[in-house]
C-alpha cells in the first residue's frame, strides 16, 4: 500500500492511501459535495481518504473550544489535503 503524507496549512498531518485517489466512491462523494452542494458526504469522503483513525484525528484537529466540529473547517481541510497532494505530484 502506497501512502502520501500530507501536511495542511493549519498543521494537520495525515497519510492518504494513494489507491483512494482513484477510487470510484471517493469520486462519487466529491461529486455529491461539489455538484449537488451536499455536505452530508464529507464524513464518508474523509473516512475513505484517511481511514477511521485519520477521520477522528481530523475531527479533533478542528474541534472548537465549545466541543463542536464546524463542517466548514472540515471542508477547508479536505480541500487543503487535495491541494497538498496535487502540489506534491507536480
Amino acid at each position: 500500500m502506497s501512502v502520501i503524507h500530507v501536511k495542511t496549512t493549519s498543521g494537520f498531518e495525515c497519510d492518504v492511501n494513494e489507491a483512494a485517489l482513484n477510487d470510484y466512491e471517493v469520486l462519487d462523494y466529491i461529486a455529491e459535495i461539489q455538484i449537488n452542494s451536499n455536505p452530508l458526504f464529507y464524513p464518508l469522503l474523509v473516512k475513505k481518504l484517511l481511514g477511521a483513525d485519520g477521520e477522528k484525528a481530523l475531527r479533533e484537529h478542528v474541534r472548537k473550544d465549545d466541543g463542536f466540529v464546524d463542517n466548514n473547517d472540515i471542508a477547508v481541510e479536505v480541500t487543503d489535503i487535495f491541494t497538498s497532494i496535487k502540489a506534491g505530484k507536480n
